[in-house]
């Protein structure tokens, strides 16, 4: 069964913002409100309708789960071609660009590119052999998987390597875990190089007052 689309259903965006939603809401609520409808069952199922889009929409976890279901949907009832691995990475990339970082479910956003780079998705790319196709998947799949930490881009990472058709863009990816590994390691111990500096500071200004 294919998930209703909420964002038609409150007539916004898939970038809107949590006010422009609001915004939508308060008007379709009073617009469709069975105290203005009296007897009307197609207003009070439309209403419903809109308080059940607004209720997933207004909160941020429900919207990502409600992303990642849809687009699930739309994955299992598809037939598998490059163009629609394309589709399936800008969809990707349209959900990760709306959600901040700090809200993304890493492990769901890592499953969801490992299901679209499948090893059946990898072997259609392969037949198809489309250098500039598989370039922007590529891409889109490096975008999509900018939130990810060092642990979770490491693991996919394999996956877009096997993509990379030239030393550049393999070098690319080896750059980003390089950069991510960095981030990750002194996020990691960030605490513990600060009481490490602050021991050194106080110890050699006692050395130098003694």
């Amino acid at each position: 069964m294919q998930t209703k689309d909420h964002y038609q259903i409150l007539q916004v965006s898939h970038s809107s913002s949590p006010e422009e939603i609001k915004r939508s809401f308060r008007k379709l609520a009073v617009q469709y409100h069975p105290d203005k409808n009296e007897g009307n069952s197609i207003a009070e199922e439309r209403f419903r309708e809109i308080k059940e889009a607004y209720d997933i929409l207004s909160n941020t976890q429900k919207r990502q789960d409600y992303h990642y279901k849809r687009f699930a949907s739309v994955y299992e009832y598809s037939i598998l071609t490059p163009g629609f691995i394309l589709k399936q990475c800008l969809e990707l990339k349209k959900i990760t660009s709306v959600i901040q970082h700090y809200h993304i479910n890493y492990d769901l956003l890592s499953l969801q590119i490992r299901e679209i780079l499948s090893e059946q998705s990898l072997a259609v790319l392969e037949k198809e052999n489309d250098a500039s196709l598989n370039k922007n998947i590529l891409q889109l799949m490096i975008d999509s998987s900018d939130p990810l930490p060092y642990p979770y881009f490491l693991s996919i990472s394999p996956i877009l390597i096997s993509l990379s058709n030239n030393e550049k863009n393999i070098a690319t990816i080896q750059s980003i875990i390089l950069y991510k590994k960095r981030v990750y390691f002194f996020e990691k111990y960030k605490f513990l190089i600060a009481v490490m500096i602050a021991s050194i500071i106080c110890m050699l200004i006692y050395t130098i007052t003694d």
